[in-house]
């Protein structure tokens, strides 16, 4: 038997994850259920899993996972770092890297058998493409060049200086060059040769949480 502030609980669970597509934060069943505290939210949280109605991922925000609903809806995809937006940053060699940490999205988000990633983003130079400091994008591993076309947001290797940078890409083969351009006017392009230019990945989408 569930009380009725699990059944409450259990139901706006339920219906964020139809509605959103991903499952709550602790938060926000606190403030969706008006109840009084989040340590309040994760006694019940804990107490449903006992009951054998959840799975609860403590060391993912979203990590609430309905038992009741089928667990092919969501896949994981490796967190693999973190990309500049704004001065590049030393990235690792190859993004089929090991990684320590995973994220959950829904599998009909993106096309399927795709090498998709997620990174961090650390800056703010694309903001007017609604991109900001904290948010984690999500990436296709991008094998052949021709997989993306000027205008794309890209996540770009600088090869001579082994950094990397989350830009949009103009490519002007005339001059053999390539723009990468910010979203945020406070930032200037950057132009490169295209043979010093390797990119990465090409970004699907975003992830974000407004309760960091």
């Amino acid at each position: 038997m569930l009380s009725e502030r699990q059944q409450d609980i259990l139901n706006f669970i339920n219906q964020f994850l139809v509605d959103e597509g991903f499952p709550p934060t602790i938060r926000e069943i606190q403030k969706s259920c008006n109840i009084s505290s989040t340590s309040v939210v994760s006694y019940n949280i804990e107490a449903l899993k006992k009951k054998g109605y959840l799975e609860h991922k403590s060391n993912k925000s979203r990590g609430i996972v309905n038992n009741q609903l089928n667990k092919g809806q969501l896949i994981s995809i490796p967190l693999i770092g973190i990309i500049a937006a704004g001065e590049p940053l030393e990235i690792p060699e190859d993004i089929n890297i090991d990684y320590e940490e995973e994220i959950e999205i829904p599998i009909d988000w993106f096309p399927k058998n795709k090498n998709i990633f997620a990174l961090e983003v650390k800056g703010d130079s694309m903001t007017g493409d609604m991109i900001s400091d904290g948010d984690v994008i999500i990436a296709e591993k991008i094998v052949d060049p021709n997989e993306i076309n000027s205008n794309h947001i890209g996540v770009i290797k600088i090869i001579d200086e082994n950094s990397g940078t989350l830009k949009r890409i103009s490519f002007n083969k005339d001059k053999n060059e390539v723009k990468l351009i910010p979203s945020n006017p406070e930032y200037l392009p950057i132009t490169q040769k295209a043979s010093n230019i390797k990119i990465e990945g090409k970004v699907l989408g975003l992830l974000r949480s407004f309760n960091t």
